[in-house]
């Protein structure tokens, strides 16, 4: 998979990120889905396991999309509340997500 370069023209917005897997876009084409984290089953601490999602145009055809088109590339993965968030993303937005880093 290649991808061509990205430029940021705003600053990053975290701000709707939530810990319950609610994909919140934080940039265009851009969203993060959050899920609170007991490390080692420790109760009292608690940590924002992330996932990254990025709206990519393909340059091959991959997972299903052919070349040309729009989907979703998910970087980190969390538990389950992370995996409904990018499929709720998926609904939302028509695309597939195809890779998973």
């Amino acid at each position: 998979m290649t991808m061509s370069n990205a430029v940021v023209c705003q600053k990053p917005d975290f701000s709707r990120e939530d810990w319950n897997g609610t994909a919140a876009e934080y940039a265009q084409g851009a969203w993060v889905c959050g899920e609170a984290h007991a490390p080692g089953g420790i109760e009292n601490l608690r940590l924002n396991n992330r996932a990254f999602v990025f709206r990519l145009t393909l340059k091959e055809d991959l997972g299903g999309v052919r070349k040309g088109n729009d989907c979703l590339f998910v970087f980190g993965l969390g538990k389950d509340g992370v995996i409904r968030g990018v499929k709720e993303l998926e609904k939302r937005t028509g695309l597939k997500a195809v890779a998973l880093m």
